[in-house]
């Protein structure tokens, strides 16, 4: 009995695992925020909405993540990719043979399922427009090594990960859209834009090899392509300034730039020295999603102290 009972804990954590649960920020900042700002703004926060907005965005991401893991395992890119790191070179779980891949694209199916299935009941009691974010949500995922091949994966990630989970979470709250959370959402879309760019330069060479023609490998692991990584972070700090100049932003969210010298900058500069030192680059990866991370939380603190000691 006690030997069953560990087998399923066992099973239960491999498969946690197998969703990149560090990963997992990358919607859950963003739905936090888009719900934190209907409360600043619109005074109304319904609890169930929120669990069930946020169970939905991790499911679509946990299915994403291992489906994306299957794709890379089949096209070969995994298997041959030298340079793997603890942030990208695709699944071990796959790879050194612990899961099937069938198994892990069944279990991408039915999270994505579960997410549909949320934004379908959504869809229901307050209409429409949930679900379609929910099937772009889910297509993005399912499709997105064929985007990434195409050249359009680091938009989609950043305006599905941005703006689509920022209005949505806010959407579910209000049933409105309104320039204030699309605003909030940009420092957060350019951001994890960022965290896959700098993840993507380990894997230049077996992306190249086997067709995967995402932005990097069509700009090449260069300077170049070192540059629009520091346009990325720098683009994050230039929005909230501005979104707190145009009073899009309350004045509090100032105290995100905290992760500027903490973290983005020398990323910037361990990215800019080692771009072609995959083991010295592994610093700067870890850099950006501590800045993508910490920055969303401080941002979301920005609004809530902006609710509860309003200023002028």
């Amino acid at each position: 009995m006690a030997e069953a009972h560990s087998m399923k804990n066992n099973s239960i954590k491999l498969w946690f695992n197998a969703t990149r649960p560090k990963f997992l920020t990358a919607v859950i900042i963003p739905i936090i925020l888009g719900s934190v700002i209907a409360l600043v703004y619109e005074n109304v926060f319904y609890p169930l909405y929120f669990v069930l907005a946020l169970a939905g965005g991790i499911a679509l991401h946990a299915g994403t993540n291992m489906v994306n893991d299957y794709f890379d395992f089949k096209s070969g890119t995994d298997i041959i990719n030298k340079e793997v790191t603890p942030f990208s070179g695709g699944s071990d779980f796959l790879r050194n043979g612990i899961l099937k891949p069938r198994d892990v694209l069944v279990a991408s199916l039915i999270c994505l399922g579960i997410g549909l299935s949320i934004g379908l009941y959504f869809m229901f009691v307050i209409g429409w427009f949930l679900l379609l974010l929910g099937i772009i949500g889910a297509l993005c995922g399912f499709f997105y090594v064929t985007i990434a091949s195409k050249g359009l994966g680091e938009a989609a990630i950043g305006i599905n990960f941005g703006p689509l989970c920022v209005l949505g979470a806010y959407y579910v709250q209000t049933t409105k859209i309104t320039l204030i959370p699309l605003i909030a959402s940009l420092p957060i879309a350019f951001l994890i834009t960022a965290v896959i760019w700098i993840n993507q330069f380990p894997d230049y060479v077996a992306d190249k090899e086997v067709g995967k023609d995402h932005l990097i490998v069509r700009i090449g692991r260069s300077l170049s392509a070192v540059r629009v990584y520091h346009g990325l972070i720098l683009g994050t700090y230039a929005s909230i300034a501005l979104g707190i100049i145009f009073s899009f932003l309350p004045l509090f969210c100032l105290i995100s730039f905290i992760t500027l010298p903490l973290f983005a900058i020398p990323g910037m500069k361990i990215a800019h020295k080692n771009y072609l030192d995959t083991p010295k680059l592994i610093p700067a990866q870890a850099m950006t999603i501590m800045t993508h991370l910490f920055t969303g939380i401080l941002l979301i603190l920005g609004f809530l102290l902006h609710y509860f000691i309003p200023i002028a």
